[in-house]
């Protein structure tokens, strides 16, 4: 399984980082917001990959399954992994409940760039904030890498 991410990780990094920041998905033109996003979620399993620039610890994985599943991995000094489940409301919005992650994870949205899509936290990126300079862990977005 983690050979699986780690190749995930090799096959799926981002150019967006040095076109877009977090902050910029909410006022680019080149972004527009997935109002129905359902769709990219009856495929049999969707994965997002976040990967932090320069660092081999620092990745996360948020993988959707059938039944409302979604389990959350993180790879830093060891490799984390929280089940649990998703729900998406009929404005798009995409809400997280994770057994024992101990922050709270915030509610998501899905931006589409050209042909990619990207979660990002629902609340404006504030512009020059810690999530908008990869500051934090995950780092954000997290791109859509594999559905099948």
């Amino acid at each position: 399984m983690k050979i699986a991410f780690l190749a995930l990780v090799l096959v799926c990094g981002s150019s967006l980082a040095a076109e877009l920041t977090p902050a910029e998905f909410f006022t680019s033109p080149k972004a527009s917001l997935v109002k129905e996003p359902l769709k990219l979620f009856l495929a049999e399993e969707t994965t997002f990959a976040s990967h932090q620039p320069g660092m081999e610890d620092g990745d996360a994985f948020l993988r959707f399954q059938p039944g409302n599943k979604v389990t959350l991995t993180e790879i830093g000094i060891a490799v984390n992994s929280y089940p649990g489940t998703y729900s998406i409301s009929s404005e798009g919005v995409i809400s997280l409940k994770l057994k024992g992650y101990t922050k709270n994870w915030p509610s998501m949205v899905i931006f589409e760039v050209g042909k990619d899509q990207y979660l990002l936290p629902k609340s404006p990126v504030l512009k020059g904030s810690p999530l908008d300079r990869g500051e934090t862990f995950p780092v954000w977005p997290f791109k859509l890498s594999k559905s099948r």
